[in-house]
């Protein structure tokens, strides 16, 4: 891994290991013994984790120092070999397992957020009904404003499947409002075209983000507006204003969300709206995407740009197929 994407991780893994050991002791009375194992579990795997990542941290740090001294390449480079013969099995067990362990890693934090999420949804239930009755209202907004709905349902359902699925093989954990989200910006997706052709992406957002939707929450507003944004040409920049304001949190979720979206529309746009999603397949090394077309349509060929998001979320190429 790169030092970037290692610097990350570490950091991440340090963050995670607080938290399990919180809830760890957070469930010490609780009755559920299989939560209770499961973060037990996790909180192991992710001290483990962090044990073997410091060792790579010395091999940066050594390497650092090394760099700032005037020895003989040949006798830095014996310094190295040094330190990594003396820790062979370790050094070779953290490069090979990097990426394996990454993935686990988030596979494992999914499984303990979604055991609390349920628990959480046994005492604040989601209001489904008003995302349902909000949905309608942005639908009658775009008619408004002579966007296609039509096709856009067919957009947003290829991309709300691609989610579900993704849930299914636990890469995220499935959230109401995050589907919410994904239906609304792909319905508002093309107002912005009475506006400019060419950023109509921009247009949308602006244009639904400055208008009056009944029920809606200011917050799922912007986060809709922005996720409709990415959906094509552009992906996430810190200098864009609004995206920039965002806790990280969020900027996560915009990233996140957008992926799908944008995925989405590049097999919408390749197929003119009349695909639907057959099936998600996932194995170790990639995921698999058969799309169902019209017979007019024999391959469907999406850039690596739409698929950017959604890989660097999972960690996995994506093949898309008809």
């Amino acid at each position: 891994p790169s030092y970037e994407l290692f610097n990350r991780v570490r950091s991440r893994v340090k963050n995670v290991k607080y938290i399990f050991w919180f809830l760890n002791m957070f469930l010490l009375n609780y009755e559920d013994e299989e939560l209770k194992n499961e973060v037990r579990e996790s909180f192991k795997f992710v001290n483990d984790f962090q044990k073997s990542l410091s060792y790579f941290r010395d091999v940066i740090s050594l390497v650092g120092i090394l760099s700032k001294t005037s020895l003989r390449v040949s006798r830095k480079k014996d310094f190295v070999d040094s330190f990594l013969n003396a820790r062979k099995n370790i050094w070779k067990e953290v490069v090979s397992n990097f990426k394996e362990r990454h993935i686990r890693l988030d596979y494992r934090i999914n499984n303990v957020q979604r055991r609390l999420d349920l628990w959480y949804r046994n005492f604040y239930p989601t209001d489904t009904e008003r995302y349902k009755r909000v949905i309608g209202y942005i639908e009658d907004f775009v008619n408004k404003k002579v966007g296609n709905v039509e096709n856009s349902r067919k957009f947003a359902d290829i991309a709300v499947g691609i989610y579900k699925a993704f849930d299914k093989f636990n890469f995220l954990v499935f959230d109401e409002s995050e589907e919410f989200i994904i239906r609304g910006a792909c319905l508002i997706h093309d107002v912005g075209k009475s506006v400019s052709s060419d950023f109509y992406h921009k247009s949308s957002m602006e244009i639904f983000v400055n208008s009056e939707i009944h029920e809606i929450k200011t917050k799922e507003k912007l986060m809709i507006g922005l996720v409709t944004r990415y959906h094509t040409r552009s992906i996430p920049k810190y200098s864009h204003k609004w995206y920039t304001n965002l806790k990280d949190h969020d900027k996560m979720l915009v990233n996140k969300l957008a992926g799908f979206v944008r995925l989405a529309f590049a097999i919408s746009k390749v197929t003119n709206f009349s695909s639907q999603v057959l099936y998600v397949d996932s194995t170790r090394d990639s995921v698999e995407i058969k799309i169902k077309t019209d017979e007019s349509v024999k391959e469907i060929i999406v850039d690596d740009m739409d698929k950017i998001l959604l890989e660097k979320m999972i960690g996995l190429p994506i093949n898309v197929r008809c």
